[in-house]
Formats: structure tokens, sequence, C-alpha cells
């Protein structure tokens, strides 16, 4: 009966991480990945409910992260015919480049946590 618990706890926060590598490369799964999670969340234990929080937050951050940077490129492109964009395209190229790498490490970080039966450290940071 325990094995089944465990399962349950650490399969469907597994699959979120699974969702969101998928979306790495296409963006469409992270709002049905964040939306699991949060339907999730409410009856989680605490080792599965760490997981969804974590989710949740990694959904947020490059959802917002990546509307700055977009906008940066966005904004920065007509500029960049008077040379003031150009800065602001490889400032927002950038910031979409570490998008990418902090939420595969996320990620990864989660995965290895979730398949060690272990709940995730929450840290506040944007370091990795």
């Amino acid at each position: 009966m325990d094995d089944i618990s465990t399962e349950n706890e650490t399969g469907l926060p597994t699959l979120i991480y699974a969702i969101y590598f998928v979306a790495l490369f296409t963006g469409i799964p992270f709002l049905i990945g964040v939306i699991i999670a949060y339907l999730a969340r409410g009856e989680a234990r605490p080792i599965a409910r760490s997981h969804y929080q974590h989710q949740i937050t990694i959904f947020w951050r490059v959802f917002l992260g990546g509307i700055l940077g977009w906008a940066l490129i966005g904004f920065g492109i007509p500029l960049s015919f008077v040379l003031i964009g150009i800065p602001m395209i490889i400032v927002g190229a950038l910031l979409l480049l570490y998008l990418f790498v902090w939420t595969l490490v996320r990620c990864i970080r989660g995965v290895t946590a979730s398949s060690n039966d272990r709940g995730f450290d929450h840290e506040e940071s944007w370091a990795f």
C-alpha cells in the first residue's frame, strides 16, 4: 500500500516536469502543466505539494521573464535602425537564453528530487 501512495505522490509531479521539458521547445504545454499543478496542489501530501509549488513558480517566472525578453526584442527591432535597439535585442535574447537554461536546470533538479522521493527545497532566487 505504501508503494502505491509513494508512486502517486511522485508520479504526477514527474509527469508535469516532463510536460515542462516538452514545453521548452513548443511553449503551449507549459499552460497544461501549471493547470495540473494548481489542481493537484490542494489535496497533495507535503512532498508532492513542494513539487507543485515549484512547478507553479517555474511557470510564472518563465511567463513573466518571457514577456520581458520578447518585449525587449520586439521594441529593439524597430529601434535597431537607429542603432538604439541593438542592445535591447541582445539583452532580450540573453534573457530568453537564461530562462531556457534556468528552466532546464530547475526541471532536472525537480525530477531528480521527485525520483528520490524528496520534496523540492524552495529557493526564492533566480539562481540555478
